[in-house]
């Protein structure tokens, strides 16, 4: 074997194989370094090319509402108004941003499998609960109750057979008693659900809000799953701490975006668990007696008296 060679002479220790091992291990870690840093700057990228394509919309679509007001949005790109505040749900927001911040990623790398998927579900929720209440309970249940949403027209479904049987002949705006906005342009799916809500005594806009929040927030449980679904269960655990902070929980409390958007999230996430390969089945346990086990294909005797399942 050959030597090592140390202040400049030829040791007569030999090279082992534990010497070999660390070489590879070091090696391996280099490379794991190298692919962390490449992996840190394509996210950089990523986030200055986010920041720069939400530059330009929001440039572009203020040059164009100025020169003709053709996009009827207070704040380009979002159909939205600018009016920073606070109300009862900031401090807890505020709070919990830093909880996640600070245990998110650590319990993200920890915690069992299904364990994971329901906090991400739950905390998403408190997230955009808290959010949604920054215009306290009143503000939380007042965009559901619009005369262009779902609820105005909960009532027109007393009978529900007849309402669906009749439902396209009030979609268009020029027909007789047309439905309200949300309600003509979505399948009348999401109309029943608050109706069945309103049939088992959780009417009105706080129950309603609740339900979107709480449904909403599962999408954040449902990109977990499809990760893991796909074999990206690393990227996942990763990933859970902005799932559970989307800025876009904005949208989802309160509004029936969320609930589309999680019914979204879970069909594309069912579609990626029933593409995934099968997992390979588990070998056959086969009867090995104990001395076979051990290299021998019989005991000195010829026999073999004691074994395992294996």
């Amino acid at each position: 074997m050959p030597g090592r060679r140390v202040a400049g002479r030829v040791s007569a220790e030999p090279t082992t194989a534990c010497d070999v091992t660390a070489r590879g291990l070091r090696n391996q870690d280099r490379e794991t370094v190298g692919d962390e840093r490449a992996g840190r700057r394509l996210d950089l990228l990523t986030a200055v090319g986010a920041v720069l394509l939400v530059g330009l919309a929001v440039t572009v679509g203020r040059a164009i509402e100025r020169a003709d007001a053709s996009l009827y949005v207070g704040w380009p790109p979002l159909y939205a108004s600018w009016d920073p505040h606070s109300g009862p749900g900031s401090v807890p927001a505020l709070a919990l941003a830093a909880a996640v911040v600070a245990c998110g990623p650590p319990a993200a790398r920890i915690l069992p499998w299904r364990d994971l998927v329901a906090a991400v579900w739950a905390v998403s929720a408190l997230w955009t609960l808290a959010l949604a209440l920054v215009d306290g309970w009143r503000g939380f249940a007042q965009p559901l109750e619009s005369p262009y949403e779902y609820l105005s027209s909960v009532d027109r479904f007393a009978d529900v057979g007849a309402a669906l049987r009749g439902f396209t002949e009030h979609i268009l705006v020029g027909s007789p008693d047309n439905w309200p906005t949300h309600v003509a342009g979505h399948p009348p799916g999401a109309i029943l659900t608050f109706v069945a809500l309103d049939r088992v005594g959780l009417g009105g806009g706080v129950w309603a809000g609740l339900w979107c929040v709480v449904v909403g927030a599962s999408a954040a449980a449902a990109v977990l799953v499809a990760l893991r679904a796909l074999g990206a269960e690393a990227a996942a655990r990763r990933s859970a701490p902005f799932l559970v902070l989307f800025p876009g929980a904005v949208w989802i409390g309160s509004s029936a975006d969320g609930y589309f958007a999680a019914a979204a999230a879970w069909g594309l996430a069912l579609l990626a668990v029933a593409a995934a390969p099968a997992p390979a089945p588990p070998e056959p346990r086969r009867w090995r007696p104990d001395c076979c086990s051990a290299g021998r294909r019989t005991c000195p005797t010829g026999w073999c008296w004691s074994g395992s399942w294996r």
